[in-house]
């Protein structure tokens, strides 16, 4: 696969994103990330910069 990033092809990046990460899911905000990540019952904000196919690279983590 293509390496995809946030400049104009972010939502395919995403979409892996939600694949690979189990409870990942589209965030409801997307100032604040673009997908939330359930962890230790709590909800992470992600905002997604590169997906790869079976691995996963620079992520940034916002807190709820």
């Amino acid at each position: 696969m293509a390496r995809q990033t946030i400049r104009g092809e972010g939502h395919k990046a995403e979409v892996e994103f939600v694949k690979l990460v189990d409870g990942a899911r589209f965030s409801d905000k997307s100032k604040q990330g673009d997908v939330i990540v359930h962890v230790d019952g709590k909800d992470f904000y992600v905002e997604i910069k590169e997906c790869h196919a079976k691995k996963l690279f620079h992520n940034r983590c916002n807190r709820r």
